[in-house]
């Protein structure tokens, strides 16, 4: 994402920062887990993470119809699901939680 250093998305995905530049460039496939917890970290849905990491490869067999209805979808589920994951809270670098 525009403006997320790829360290400061691997702190809040508890993923090492040499990961996520590998996984950038093509050099290593995420798991299903990885991909939970970077989209967990950036506080968007799962499932929305994988379709806009697809690759035109990957939609060769779907019509510019059921693509342009993905798209509908898209817009519809990012309008309407605003907290579908919580920000959780951090811990500081102690080890202990932030006072209030």
């Amino acid at each position: 994402m525009a403006g997320l250093e790829q360290r400061d998305l691997a702190e809040l995905a508890h993923l090492d920062p040499s990961h996520i530049s590998l996984i950038e460039q093509g050099k290593r496939n995420p798991t299903v887990t990885t991909l939970e917890r970077v989209a967990r970290a950036l506080n968007i849905p799962y499932h929305i993470l994988t379709l806009l990491a697809s690759e035109s490869k990957d939609l060769r067999n779907v019509s510019s119809q059921d693509i342009n209805q993905l798209g509908h979808l898209l817009a519809k589920t990012l309008l309407s699901e605003k907290d579908v994951h919580p920000p959780r809270k951090r811990k500081s670098r102690t080890g202990r939680r932030p006072e209030s």
